[in-house]
């Protein structure tokens, strides 16, 4: 009897932890994960400079060892999502969108497509990320859409994204970026092209 109770007692314990980093993902647990004064917004980009500092609370913390595995200190890199495109509208698998921009006051850095859920969709496309080195040096452009149609711009797969976010990384940024990050970060611009239903 007693072997019974430690086994339900270790399964419900299981699924006590399972709910909990589910909600936690999901952001139910700890909403609020952005200290105050921290978040960036640079047109659809957002970003947090707290993430990896000594200042991050708790709550963010736990948000960054969920979702934000191997995030370095803001010295090292800032990171800027964006969840939609420059009209607000969501980023959806289904659209062809125009990204677009210039060089960054930072070492080096890449955009890269992730499903809602912070995962790298699962398609064959083999071709999630745009950085400094595949676009060149200044003004660049790179289509994402589910099927390559330009051969030659860059592309971008959205291939099995479903509502897509795209993660800005900009690596050694200057002190510009972070003391003042919206007059120094150039955004790149994420237009909505066409949409097939």
């Amino acid at each position: 009897m007693a072997l019974l109770a430690r086994i339900l007692g270790a399964v419900l314990l299981g699924i006590i932890v399972g709910v909990g980093a589910a909600l936690l993902r999901a952001g139910v647990l700890l909403p609020q994960v952005f200290n105050p004064g921290e978040k960036v917004l640079v047109a659809a980009w957002i970003g947090d400079w707290g993430t990896g500092s000594a200042s991050a609370s708790p709550g963010h913390r736990a948000w960054v060892a969920v979702n934000g595995l191997l995030a370095m200190t803001v010295k090292d890199a800032v990171y800027l999502i964006a969840p939609t495109d420059d009209a607000g509208d969501p980023l959806l698998e289904t659209c062809t969108y125009r990204l677009s921009g210039g060089e960054q006051d930072a070492f080096w850095w890449s955009i890269t497509l992730y499903e809602e859920s912070g995962y790298l969709p699962d398609n064959s496309g083999e071709a999630l990320s745009v950085d400094a080195t595949s676009v060149g040096p200044g003004r660049w452009q790179a289509i994402i859409s589910p099927e390559r149609e330009d051969e030659d711009l860059p592309w971008l797969s959205s291939a099995g994204g479903g509502q897509f976010n795209l993660l800005l990384r900009l690596y050694r940024p200057s002190d510009e970026i972070l003391t003042n990050p919206e007059a120094t970060i150039d955004p790149p611009r994420i237009e909505r092209l066409e949409c097939v239903s």
